[in-house]
């Protein structure tokens, strides 16, 4: 039998069968892109940084200082992707009821005006009312970092004092923390030996940062916004026996950093976030960060070793937006 391929027989062949050959090659096409999508590594919760807004004030666009943090090393090597969201307040119940379920979220940027406090209204308390299990309150933020650092072997002081860092230690759970991360397989490779020095740098970072807002907060306790949760949901709904219960055994912690409190620095705060003040003639008297509040989200279980990158994310605000931490602290790593 002449089974010799010819133009004549392609030509017929193409003409007869082009869409089998086309349906051929969109299903192969089709399998290895599902392939790929499905066996690509994933970041986790925590090499996620998710940045969020609730906005009722003007605000720079959030993936553009994202960015400018990125740029200026505030995030450690293992934060692989950065994000935001802005909600307004229409939409924000809808949207934290969806994203809390997901544990996503590391910082939240929202307000906490006086006269929303007055009556009740605040969004940064309502926030804290129904959210607050998922966040850390600042001071428990601050002692979770520098209990990572020590009691893992991390961070020890020596014998004149001074917080030293256990390169051996951090080396040893780096291996096993990374274990199974596709990046870091060659123990050999140049690769794995600078992410070793990136995991170093990492646990100093946590470290200083924690010490530096610490003591930065007891040198400006302005920044302090404390709260007693689910007292403003109390104060709604009076009659409630169960919120009533709930509010008399809280206590009162400081659960976000007052950004308006930053002053004196090279660059002014309302440069990147504002309230627009009006007199009841609808003149413009005022323009504040005063009671635009930065909180913390925890979620620590999905994320034990990357959740302190927001202590990192607020330093880099104060740095830049006060002159607070341009003095000397103690019990930093050189």
């Amino acid at each position: 039998m002449d089974s010799k391929i010819t133009k004549r027989r392609l030509s017929i062949a193409l003409s007869y069968d082009w869409i089998k050959i086309v349906a051929i090659i969109v299903a192969i096409s089709f399998f290895w892109m599902l392939a790929y999508t499905v066996g690509a590594p994933r970041a986790s919760t925590g090499q996620q940084f998710q940045y969020f807004i609730c906005k009722d004030f003007n605000a720079v666009d959030c993936d553009a200082l994202l960015a400018e943090m990125s740029d200026n090393g505030v995030f450690s090597y293992d934060i692989l992707d950065l994000s935001s969201r802005t909600m307004d307040v229409d939409n924000f119940g809808t949207i934290m009821s969806t994203i809390s379920g997901a544990s996503e979220g590391d910082v939240m940027i929202i307000s906490d005006y006086e006269a929303d406090r007055k009556e009740n209204k605040s969004r940064f308390r309502s926030f804290i009312d129904t959210y607050g299990g998922g966040l850390f309150d600042v001071d428990s933020i601050i002692s979770s970092a520098k209990n990572y650092c020590q009691s893992k072997g991390f961070v020890y002081f020596d014998e004149n004092g001074s917080a030293c860092l256990n390169s051996k230690k951090i080396s040893d759970y780096f291996a096993v923390r990374m274990r199974k991360d596709p990046r870091f397989r060659d123990e050999n490779s140049h690769r794995y030996q600078q992410g070793i020095a990136d995991e170093i740098n990492r646990i100093k970072l946590i470290w200083n940062n924690a010490n530096m807002l610490a003591q930065c907060l007891n040198a400006h306790p302005d920044m302090r916004v404390q709260y007693v949760r689910g007292e403003q949901n109390y104060l709604n709904n009076e009659k409630d026996e169960e919120l009533k219960a709930f509010y008399e055994k809280q206590e009162l912690k400081t659960w976000g950093i007052n950004l308006g409190a930053l002053t004196d620095g090279a660059n002014k705060i309302t440069e990147i976030y504002a309230k627009n003040v009006f007199d009841e003639n609808g003149n413009l008297i005022d323009v504040t960060a005063n009671g635009i509040v930065f909180c913390f989200f925890s979620y620590i279980d999905e994320q034990p070793d990357l959740v302190y990158e927001s202590i990192q994310c607020v330093n880099y605000l104060i740095k830049n937006y006060s002159n607070f931490l341009d003095g000397e602290f103690q019990n930093l790593i050189a």
